[in-house]
């Protein structure tokens, strides 16, 4: 297990790519694409995603990209068995 799969228990998210921290719903929320704020992290809500939050082109909006994925794309580690139990 990485730090980037290590799954906060209430949130159900894992470790942002840039900053080294759990992510913060509310801090999500509020960026806006001007921010030029970037988030990386696996979020295990529903299935394990790999969630992608960057600026829209014309940095009006965030846009997100959400790609399902069965193991961490850092260590290689299974994630849907963990996912399951965690129900």
């Amino acid at each position: 297990m990485c730090k980037y799969c290590e799954i906060n228990p209430k949130t159900k998210l894992g470790r942002d790519y840039y900053r080294d921290d759990y992510v913060d719903p509310d801090e999500i929320k509020e960026t806006v694409g001007s921010d030029g704020i970037e988030f990386t992290y696996i979020d295990c809500k529903n299935h394990p995603a790999l969630i992608i939050s960057h600026p829209d082109p014309e940095c009006y909006s965030q846009e997100i990209d959400e790609i399902f994925i069965n193991n961490c794309p850092w260590c290689g580690r299974k994630l849907t068995k963990e996912h399951e139990n965690e129900r």
